[in-house]
């Protein structure tokens, strides 16, 4: 990876550990609704 890519990479590093982090809250989110319900 050169320079021009860093941030690129780094952007998208950060948007898939968002989503992976938004995805965990969220079945868990659900789960408890589910599992209250």
């Amino acid at each position: 990876a050169g320079v021009i890519h860093a941030p690129l990479e780094r952007g998208a590093a950060i948007e898939y550990a968002a989503q992976l982090i938004l995805g965990a809250l969220w079945r868990r989110l659900v789960h408890k609704t589910v599992t209250f319900s």
